[in-house]
This record gives C-alpha cells, sequence and structure tokens, in this order.
C-alpha cells in the first residue's frame, strides 16, 4: 500500500472513530419504575375533593412525585398522561400544550438527583396516550364510520376515520375510537409528537417513549 493510500485509510478510520464517540450512547431505562397515572390520580383528587383548584392538584402532584422518587427501590417515574390533557387546544393557539404536570416530574427528577450526586440518577418513561384520549379538536374534524356498522349500511364520508365503541372498560362508557390511519388524526398526533420531543428530548432525565 503507497503511502498516500495509507494515509487515506488511516484518516478514514479515525473519521468513523470520531463518529462513533460523537453519537451518545442510547438511553436505558434501567430499575422499577412508579407509574404515574396523571388523569386516575386528578380523578381520585377530585371524588375526594370535587372543588379542588389546579393549584391544589399541582401541590399534590408535586408531594407524590417527591415520595416516590424518595423511595431507594425506585429508578424513576412512567408517567401515563392522555394526549387531550397535554393539548387541549390547537397547535397554534396559545394555549395548545399544558405541559404542567410533566414539567413538575422532570423537575423533581432532576432536583433528587442534585441533592444526591453520588447515586444513580433518577429518570423519567413518557407514556402519552392516544387513542380513546385524543383531544376533542382532533375528533371534531374526522367523519365517522358509523354507517359501516348500521343496518341496512349507510355509506359513510369517503374520508371517515372514526368510529363509535362501547362495552368495555378502557372505552369508559361509549367513545369515539380514531382510526391509527386516518390522515387527520396521523398529522395531529405527529405534530403534538415533535412538540413533546422539541420539550424533553435534550432532558438528561429522560430515558424512554411509549
Amino acid at each position: 500500500m503507497g503511502c498516500r493510500a495509507t494515509r487515506a485509510f488511516v484518516l478514514s478510520l479515525l473519521v468513523l472513530a470520531a463518529a462513533r464517540v460523537a453519537q451518545p450512547a442510547p438511553r436505558r431505562p434501567r430499575g422499577i419504575y412508579a407509574v404515574v397515572n396523571v388523569e386516575e390520580h386528578i380523578k381520585k383528587e377530585q371524588a375526594t375533593k370535587p372543588s379542588i383548584a389546579p393549584a391544589e392538584l399541582k401541590v399534590y402532584f408535586v408531594k407524590l412525585y417527591q415520595d416516590l422518587l424518595g423511595n431507594p427501590a425506585v429508578s424513576g417515574l412512567a408517567m401515563w398522561v392522555n394526549w387531550s390533557a397535554l393539548n387541549p387546544n390547537p397547535p397554534g393557539a396559545s394555549n395548545a400544550y399544558d405541559w404542567t404536570y410533566l414539567d413538575d416530574a422532570f423537575n423533581e427528577a432532576s432536583a433528587w438527583s442534585a441533592r444526591n450526586p453520588t447515586k444513580t440518577p433518577k429518570t423519567i418513561q413518557l407514556v402519552p396516550l392516544p387513542g380513546f384520549q385524543t383531544p376533542q379538536w382532533v375528533m371534531s374534524q374526522i367523519p365517522s364510520c358509523d354507517g359501516l356498522l348500521r343496518f341496512p349500511v349507510q355509506t359513510p364520508p369517503r374520508m371517515c376515520g372514526k368510529a363509535t365503541i362501547a362495552g368495555f372498560v378502557e372505552g369508559r362508557g361509549i367513545r369515539e375510537l380514531p382510526m391509527p390511519w386516518n390522515p387527520v388524526y396521523k398529522k395531529a398526533w405527529r405534530t403534538f409528537l415533535t412538540a413533546l420531543a422539541e420539550r424533553y428530548q435534550s432532558n438528561p432525565a429522560f430515558v424512554s417513549i411509549s
């Protein structure tokens, strides 16, 4: 191998090595995570105190996060949050997103890790829930396919993309479910996930999303 070829070969190896070094290792959740289903906690508190104010709920969740993160057996929080709660209004609206409970969870995880620098940092897994938990402003844009399920069959709009479902626990009564291939649904979900990523993907406490 000539001198120039040798130098080119060595340089290519160095470039590849530098590229590998520059890529951060994938974040992985490790250990036991405490599941926080935000909607269920809110319903429980509202059942106990129907007039509970948003500020009181915020205090409740901060205390909950602190208690869970303070458990030495817990590696972090797995946050189950409805898409409709995180994205109550269309993008472009001044109140399109509400990150309150997620922001508080990340802040408490970071605060715990800062107070305990010799211990493994506590981390956050995100579980945003679509499907039945799709915001109403999205559902109102999607025509129903229910005509296909009637007798005699009623031809639905060509771009129909939701169906009324009843009779099982997850649906909580009679609910509309968007079809995952509907373009309106897919576009809104992608826009939401992009906003979610922009807010949390660089946070070192964020380790996974379902």
